[in-house]
């Protein structure tokens, strides 16, 4: 983490949160649990091919899709953010040339950027803790040989290296017969470890609204150097790559998750061919090439 003194963080303070840690590690969370919970439904509609499945690929379906619908509400929050960097920015260079007193309205403005932030990834934790409860839940409810090393909370998770829709759709095709018991073992973690990160970005923009709050007070004694003002300057250009990073990544785990499994082929006419499978790749092209 970079050592600069923030402009919302008092001297006496030690090292305030970071932002980038978390916000990568949330981005990779969410890319690793795209391609595991692909690989966990596709394995689904394989064993059920030729049984019912009492609710549960569509119980698992309509997890995927409520994780999507958070991932876009993900790119979201991060604009925001981009846009409270720019202020930020603004703020540290006004506060260069200004006395104290008069960078309070300023500062005030971008206080309640962050409190409106702040309250913003609060709900988007919540919301992931009640997708992973419900994931939990349908996981007891899933056939033995899925649960036998598929436990909650692992901390393993498969990290394919990968960007972009198309090479995730590669990668998520190449074995049409994934193992159930670690696809939820693996999806298991990345929703694991996007919590941690959701939990490390509250923290962080609980700890922005605090220190801008004790700045911001008329008569606060609190001050900073130019030499401060610039590293808190240089600290947030360096946010702003780190989020473009962030909402490229993600948008592209957002779009990709819209592909949704078919299984493997149950009944072969000849060699190399399959009953259904030029449906599924006039779909899957559509889909790319509209």
């Amino acid at each position: 983490m970079s050592q600069a003194v923030v402009w919302s963080q008092a001297r006496n303070r030690v090292a305030a949160p970071d932002m980038e840690r978390p916000a990568v590690e949330l981005a990779r969370a969410i890319q690793d649990a795209m391609v595991a919970l692909f690989n966990l439904q596709t394995a689904l509609v394989n064993f059920f091919a030729h049984k019912t499945s009492r609710g549960l690929i569509e119980a698992f379906q309509a997890t995927r899709d409520i994780l999507r619908a958070d991932w876009e509400k993900y790119i979201l929050f991060f604009q925001g953010c981009q846009g409270y960097s720019e202020d930020y920015i603004s703020l540290c260079q006004y506060s260069a040339t200004r006395k104290a007193p008069e960078t309070l309205a300023f500062a005030r403005d971008v206080l309640g950027m962050a409190k409106n932030l702040s309250r913003e990834v609060s709900v988007l934790k919540t919301k992931h803790e009640k997708a992973l409860s419900d994931l939990g839940k349908h996981s007891k409810k899933l056939p033995a040989a899925f649960r036998k090393q598929g436990s909650l909370g692992s901390s393993e998770v498969t990290k394919p290296a990968i960007s972009g829709t198309l090479q995730f759709v590669q990668l998520a095709n190449a074995s049409l017969r994934p193992d159930g018991a670690q696809a939820l073992k693996a999806s298991n973690a990345a929703l694991t470890a996007i919590d941690t990160s959701l939990r490390d970005l509250d923290a962080f923009w609980r700890d922005q609204v605090d220190q801008l709050a004790s700045a911001s007070k008329p008569g606060s004694t609190f001050r900073l150097t130019k030499e401060d003002l610039g590293k808190a300057e240089d600290m947030w250009r360096r946010y702003q790559s780190v989020i473009q990073r962030v909402v490229s990544s993600i948008s592209a785990s957002s779009d990709a998750v819209q592909v949704d499994p078919v299984g493997a082929p149950q009944q072969r006419k000849r060699i190399g061919e399959s009953k259904g499978s030029s449906s599924f790749w006039r779909k899957l092209f559509r889909f790319f090439f509209g």
